[in-house]
């Protein structure tokens, strides 16, 4: 910690014309990392850490501009994730709205954990699943019916036991 101090002491002293607008320290892990960040508000009122990266955070003078760029910064970083993931639902939609066929190696937990994440809670029985998934998206191959035959029983039940298990990780 006082090596990080006298680092920042020494850029703050600096009076020379080509003197950066911030100061980078090193850190060496995540309890370090997170040391200068409660520490840092008590020792140098004035600075604020603009970036926080795996092995450095970058501090700069705390300036009402600086504060709201860097507001603005997240902000604008926040509302581009949700673009991001309102654009896979668009995209989803899409593909539901055109019945566009699906195909897939491991569509049906896949289709699972779309369903889960975009559409709605997953239903209560692998059957009401096939069935709601069926009726979204009609044309997918391999086709999301349970197995019902002597000789791909065990295919019933690896896909109940899937199920089963998402059911159990994502939550009713």
């Amino acid at each position: 910690m006082t090596c990080a101090r006298s680092e920042i002491q020494t850029w703050l002293d600096d009076t020379s014309t080509d003197k950066y607008d911030f100061c980078n320290i090193s850190v060496t892990s995540s309890y370090y990392k997170r040391i200068l960040h409660q520490s840092l508000p008590s020792i140098f009122p004035n600075l604020m850490v603009r970036s926080s990266k795996k092995h450095f955070i970058q501090i700069v003078e705390s300036k009402e501009t600086t504060h709201d760029q860097l507001k603005q910064a997240r902000k604008q970083k926040f509302e581009n994730r949700i673009d991001e993931s309102i654009g896979l639902r668009k995209v989803l939609e899409m593909i539901c709205r055109e019945k566009s066929v699906l195909v897939g190696h491991n569509l049906f937990q896949d289709l699972l954990f779309i369903w889960s994440q975009f559409f709605a809670k997953l239903p209560s029985t692998l059957h009401e699943f096939c069935d709601v998934v069926a009726e979204t998206f009609p044309t997918s191959y391999p086709p999301l019916v349970p197995p019902n035959t002597a000789e791909t029983e065990w295919l019933g039940c690896m896909i109940q036991n899937i199920f089963l298990l998402c059911i159990r990780c994502v939550g009713k």
